[in-house]
Parts: structure tokens; C-alpha cells; sequence
């Protein structure tokens, strides 16, 4: 598990926890943040809920979770396998 990016409508940042399954090919290659040179290739499919979606590298978070949080999300993903 892991944190997510996404984006909101009023333009702040919002991390979701979300469940990395497996790598993906980019069309084309992106930049890293913080490397002068460095570009890749490699998306992570993660899943929230139901979606999967295939995210860059910096969209993903090393941050603790805290334990509220994980509770809550881990109920909301069994209610959205549910439907």
C-alpha cells in the first residue's frame, strides 16, 4: 500500500491510499523530479477501490499512513469491490 496523488477540482493535493500492483510502460519518457538527467519509462498500476490507473513515479508517496486514515480506506475499497 501506498500513497496516491490525485488531483482535485480546486487544484490542492490530495493523497488516497491505493494498492500497487504491478509496472507499466510509458508511451513516452518523463523526467524525474530532482535529477538533472534522469527520464524513465516505468508507470506503477496502483488500484483505489474499483479503478486502476497507471500513475508516474512521483505521484507516489512514502509517507506514513495513519492509522485512521488506513482504517477508513480500507472499508471504503471493501464497499466499492462490494457493488
Amino acid at each position: 500500500m501506498s500513497r496516491c496523488l490525485y488531483p482535485s477540482p480546486q487544484g490542492e493535493a490530495i493523497y488516497r491510499m491505493c494498492e500497487v500492483r504491478g509496472l507499466t510502460e510509458a508511451s513516452r519518457p518523463y523526467k524525474l523530479p530532482g535529477a538533472d538527467k534522469g527520464q524513465t519509462l516505468i508507470l506503477l498500476r496502483v488500484r483505489h477501490g474499483a479503478h486502476e490507473n497507471d500513475v508516474r513515479i512521483d505521484k507516489i508517496s512514502n509517507h506514513r499512513f495513519a492509522q485512521v486514515s488506513e482504517r477508513k480506506a480500507l472499508a471504503r475499497d471493501r464497499r466499492a469491490r462490494e457493488r
